[in-house]
């Protein structure tokens, strides 16, 4: 069953976590995964990040190869480009830390047999998920929700009969520590050399037996209650769970306080349309805001819940997760993301001195959360990108448009203005008087020449859009801010003479060389040409292809909703007016 509020299962999510759903308060979460013998809960902690220990980036050598591209490129020699960055820009290189999964809550019942309607259930109006299912005639119910409010992931199982399970706490990959204590187990997790990470379970049921660190349960009602936290979120993280774990729980009160939390934040807006697939992915992306983007830090690939052990922040990541932050009402969820903004452009101040020569303040397309940036990956179109930083400078922009709060953009003018400045400082004229980035790589999009395949480029669509957009946006904040008109000039010279946007007649984004040829195309990119020309941008008066011949007037793109619905996945049509939600619905 599907509506607007609700995602409905007939079957267990078991041996495939695709199929689990996701529960978290922003600051910790879970996994709803298992079937009605064994469940098996990944837990997550959004500050429990691990250091590698790759190598540092060698700034000056960085320098030198980065030149050689660039003079590479001048020359029109764009197969050797690739060949040189390839076998000189290593892009598995860079000290970072990698987002974890905290530990394993493993919850075995004594049943499972002869079972029937079997649902498992989201409440997307509550934030609750239920797990229901007959078992010999008895009906078993349990519920799962998260609380802002206390801070808890809980589960709470009711039963017609009594009910027998078994509880432990599981970590295979750092050295664990596990204790008993009050009805309790706590596992002490070493990481990072120094730093600990404290997983707490505690459990209210008629009878309970604490051993060898598991937690044995009986009773009609059992009640879960599960805590996190590090130093990083906790200056104390032992006092505040031991703390906790002494307190009497009431999880009627609890459970209120997190729906009524939780409501006050999705009922400000919510879709309800004849399209219930358009419905539940709107309202489905809105509840993993939520759940994963209120305080503390912004969200990995996966919100906060990781589900490959080895997670990065990640720009592609946060284009997608937030690109319904302002449409779908939730701009409170921006601020962790605006933070650690703040923190990139603190830290990025000295590798765009050192790396590029360059003014400003810069980040490549992978960070973590301590503020470092680095390239990882195998592939230069997925790891060299100097304008990681830059891209996400729009989301402020698009929060000043939203707000009109001049206090809030005067706040972030100098982050805004080194990222401006990094930009310039890297801008080339290329023969045809046209102002460039590069080298230029566009995680979606590759290329072929001579049959090789090749990532970097004399500037490609992604960043001409973005650049457009920064120059655009900086010079309207200027005007806001009172400053004289002639401090826009360089920027407007900037607007008026950057490459045109290139389209090719198969609709797939291209890098600017006519004698590219386009490997795959890139509906990413795509979405972000579609929001550009939304708000009513006009960086040219068609849109061409690489030869510049004209496939489509400028205002028959923008005025054509069911042409955009189609290039484009969903999530560039949420800001869309009304008229443009009618083409999903025919």
């Amino acid at each position: 069953m599907f509506t607007s509020d609700i995602l409905s299962f007939d079957e267990e999510a078991f041996k495939d976590i695709k199929k689990t759903i996701p529960l978290g308060n922003s600051h910790i979460g879970a996994l709803v995964y298992g079937n009605v013998s064994n469940e098996i809960l990944p837990l997550n902690e959004n500050t429990f990040w691990v250091y590698g220990t790759d190598a540092k980036i060698k700034k000056r050598e960085f320098y030198k190869h980065i030149k050689n591209v660039e003079n590479l490129i001048e020359e029109d020699n764009i197969l050797e480009a690739n060949k040189y960055a390839i076998e000189n820009i290593d892009s598995n290189i860079g000290r970072r830390a990698l987002y974890k999964t905290a530990s394993f809550l493993n919850i075995n019942y004594h049943s499972g047999k002869n079972i029937s309607s079997y649902n498992r259930t989201l409440d997307m109006g509550s934030g609750e998920i239920y797990v229901s299912y007959i078992e010999n005639k008895h009906k078993i119910e349990r519920k799962y929700f998260s609380s802002i409010v206390d801070d808890l992931i809980c589960v709470n199982i009711e039963s017609t009969k009594i009910e027998e399970i078994d509880l432990s706490l599981s970590n295979n990959v750092f050295q664990n520590q596990i204790k008993d204590y009050q009805n309790s187990i706590v596992m002490i997790t070493k990481f990072n050399g120094y730093q600990e990470l404290y997983t707490s379970v505690k459990v209210e049921a008629n009878i309970i037996k604490v051993s060898n660190n598991k937690i044995h349960a009986r009773g009609k009602s059992i009640s879960i209650y599960i805590k996190l936290a590090t130093s990083y979120y906790k200056p104390n993280p032992r006092h505040y769970i031991l703390s906790s774990l002494a307190k009497k729980y009431d999880l009627k009160n609890i459970n209120e306080a997190a729906v009524s939390k939780y409501k006050s934040l999705y009922y400000t807006q919510s879709i309800h349309t004849n399209n219930y697939n358009i419905n539940n992915t709107y309202n489905f992306s809105r509840y993993i805001m939520i759940s994963s983007s209120l305080y503390n830090l912004p969200m990995t690939r996966n919100g906060i819940w990781s589900f490959n052990n080895d997670d990065t922040y990640n720009l592609g990541a946060f284009l997608t997760n937030y690109s319904n932050c302002f449409g779908g009402n939730l701009k409170d969820c921006i601020n962790p993301l605006f933070d650690f903004l703040k923190l990139i452009h603190k830290t990025g101040k000295s590798p765009a001195r050192k790396m590029y020569k360059a003014r400003g303040s810069f980040s490549f397309n992978n960070f973590d959360m301590f503020g470092n940036t680095f390239l990882k990956g195998d592939n230069l179109n997925i790891s060299y990108n100097p304008l990681g930083q830059t891209n996400l400078v729009p989301f402020i922009l698009d929060y000043y448009r939203y707000s009109n709060d001049l206090n809030f953009v005067k706040h972030y003018y100098s982050l805004i203005k080194d990222n401006v400045d990094f930009v310039i400082s890297n801008l080339k004229k290329d023969k045809n008087n046209k102002y460039v980035f590069y080298p230029s790589t566009s995680i979606g999009d590759t290329f072929k020449i001579d049959n090789e395949l090749c990532y970097i480029s004399d500037g490609c669509t992604s960043d001409d859009i973005f650049i457009y957009e920064l120059m655009y946006d900086f010079i309207l904040i200027n005007r806001d801010l009172g400053y004289d008109e002639a401090i826009n000039k360089p920027y407007v010279d900037i607007i008026l003479n950057m490459h045109h946007i290139g389209i090719n007649n198969k609709n797939y984004i291209m890098p600017y060389h006519s004698d590219y040829k386009v490997a795959r195309p890139s509906y990413t990119l795509l979405t972000h040409v579609t929001n550009v020309f939304s708000k009513d941008y006009k960086p040219t008066s068609v849109v061409t292809d690489a030869n510049k011949n004209t496939i489509l007037k400028m205002e028959d793109y923008k005025n054509d909703g069911s042409l955009r619905a189609s290039l484009t996945h969903f999530y560039a049509n949420l800001g869309m007016k009304k008229e443009f939600y009618e083409s999903f619905n025919k």
